[in-house]
């Protein structure tokens, strides 16, 4: 019967549809996690050529920036 559900091109249409909603969520996670990355990585180089270095400060944000990294590299491998 024309037009119910579950005939291969309504189920092709469907699955192009849940792929490229899949697309689009994960480049937006992708720009979210490089943005976070980036954001990081500025506040660390920001604390390097600070004329008062404090070690704690730093270490958290390699901690963070390696977060980032991680989670911006795992986004990018997903796509």
């Amino acid at each position: 019967m024309p037009g119910s559900k579950g005939e291969p091109g309504e189920m092709e249409d469907e699955d192009r549809h849940l792929q490229e909603s899949r697309i689009v969520e994960l480049k937006m996670r992708k720009s979210r996690s490089k943005a976070n990355f980036t954001r990081t990585r500025n506040k660390l180089k920001e604390e390097v050529n600070s004329d008062t270095v404090d070690k704690s400060v730093m270490k958290e944000l390699l901690d963070k920036l390696e977060c980032a990294m991680d989670e911006a590299i795992g986004t990018i491998h997903e796509l």
